[in-house]
């Protein structure tokens, strides 16, 4: 895998397809699928030359069902989001737990429901013993993950240079905050 593959115009076109499902009528959306042809070229380029720079993300508070703070980034970053995630995900998805449900391709809430009902089932006898579980959150989770661990993590699996400067554009808080003007 090399930036040759995440920038590849069908790479590039297939995530903007996934992108768009569900956010259409999004004024960065809307932009965007303006001229989506020459946007995705455009990325293609900025991609190759390595000077491609995330914007800075909308940041929005969501009160449901807890308070919580959001950075959205804008449709465009999310398309080259998708084109990462397009080639990474083989890479990286036959080393995750059969138990982790979070953004994985046929797992999400209903199934980890559907399989912590049958430990409950299981440890409970069929419910004829008492049980007990914890449910937990960690607080601000992706504002705490240490951004140096997780690159060095992903250097592991991702050999090329060129897709770990991409992966640190959108990991490191520096490059989100001090954005290259487009």
């Amino acid at each position: 895998m090399n930036i040759d593959d995440i920038a590849s115009f069908r790479n590039l076109l297939n995530a903007y397809y996934e992108c768009r499902r569900g956010k259409r009528n999004q004024e960065s959306a809307d932009r965007f699928e303006l001229n989506y042809e020459s946007e995705i070229l455009k990325l293609q380029r900025e991609l190759l030359n390595q000077t491609w720079q995330p914007l800075r993300p909308f940041c929005f508070v969501i009160t449901d069902p807890k308070i919580r703070e959001i950075h959205a980034a804008d449709f465009r970053d999310r398309v080259v989001h998708h084109a990462l995630c397009r080639l990474l995900i083989p890479v990286f998805e036959p080393g995750f737990i059969d138990d982790s449900y979070a953004c994985r391709t046929g797992k999400g809430t209903h199934k980890c429901l559907y399989r912590l009902k049958s430990f409950i089932r299981k440890v409970t006898r069929n419910y004829t013993r008492p049980a007990y579980y914890l449910q937990g959150d960690i607080l601000s989770f992706f504002n705490s993950i240490n951004h140096d661990i997780l690159l060095n993590l992903l250097t592991e699996k991702v050999k090329s240079p060129d897709l770990i400067s991409i992966l640190e554009r959108i990991i490191t808080p520096e490059s989100i905050y001090n954005p290259i003007k487009r």
